[in-house]
């Protein structure tokens, strides 16, 4: 399954796409949606900058679903997902920079997907 995100820019400053580029930011979370059922290790994620159309292609390394941020942000390592990020509350801030963000994982839960280069 090859799967397309799009990365939008975020309000406050993170630059998600070039973290993402760079390897500094190696996991992505999103709320979860019935577009990840079938995903599995080894499949191609491309991201999509929706400004620019530039394009990276990142390979899934491992995959977690959660119920909540709460849940995630106690099992994952939260600099992996926001570099800038260092406890709960500053991650928490930059989902509230994402429009529905937020609902979403209330509403679905949070994915998260550990990505590697792509071969």
């Amino acid at each position: 399954m090859n799967l397309i995100l799009k990365v939008a820019d975020h309000k406050e400053k993170e630059d998600i796409f070039n973290l993402l580029r760079d390897g500094l930011k190696t996991i992505d979370t999103r709320p979860y949606s019935t577009k990840f059922n079938g995903l599995k290790v080894g499949d191609e994620i491309i991201f999509k900058h929706i400004k620019s159309g530039g394009e990276i292609v990142k390979s899934v390394k491992r995959i977690a679903i959660f119920k909540t941020i709460d849940e995630m942000a106690k099992k994952e390592n939260i600099e992996k997902i926001i570099p800038s990020a260092k406890t709960k509350e500053d991650l928490l801030k930059v989902y509230r920079g994402f429009r529905g963000f937020i609902e979403g994982v209330e509403k679905s839960g949070i994915i998260a997907i550990e990505l590697e280069q792509s071969c």
